[in-house]
């Protein structure tokens, strides 16, 4: 179930985000996705736990725009 929910948010984000075009190669949902699987195969992933993999998804890309922002 969250595998599915990660990879229809990535799907969002890749095709139907207005800055999807910029921001093209920016993140890797790869790794996360894999542990997003692994937890869900052992049966220890919780409602939290995910949320927190997609806040740190969401944070990295934050910073990779940061770094990027010309000042």
């Amino acid at each position: 179930m969250y595998t599915e929910i990660f990879k229809e948010v990535v799907s969002i984000t890749h095709h139907d985000y207005s800055g999807c075009i910029d921001k093209e190669g920016w993140d890797d949902p790869t790794t996360y996705l894999q542990t997003i699987a692994k937890l869900e195969r052992q049966g220890e992933l919780t409602p939290v736990q995910f949320t927190d993999i997609q806040e740190d998804v969401d944070l990295k890309l934050a910073l990779q725009l940061l770094q990027n922002e010309e000042w």
